[in-house]
């Protein structure tokens, strides 16, 4: 779990919540990740529940890179 050491920041169920975002992110990916891409996530999601946000499918869309909205 990319998240332990953060148990004394978050309470077990933002815990849990992390951790199912972080899965959820990296299961997504359309490629293979990289150790740096799946940092990169963890890191996205650690930023959004320091800023309160609670919820997996909100802590999920925070880990993703946004899309580009351009079609070519």
């Amino acid at each position: 779990m990319p998240f332990r050491k953060y148990s004394e920041a978050f309470a077990p169920e933002v815990l849990d919540a992390m951790t199912a975002a972080f899965n959820a992110a990296v299961q997504s990916a359309q490629i293979p990740l990289s150790e740096i891409d799946k940092k990169e996530i963890a890191d996205r999601i650690l930023a959004s529940a320091s800023s309160g946000v609670r919820d997996v499918s909100e802590l999920t869309k925070a880990a993703l890179p946004p899309l580009s909205s351009s079609v070519e």
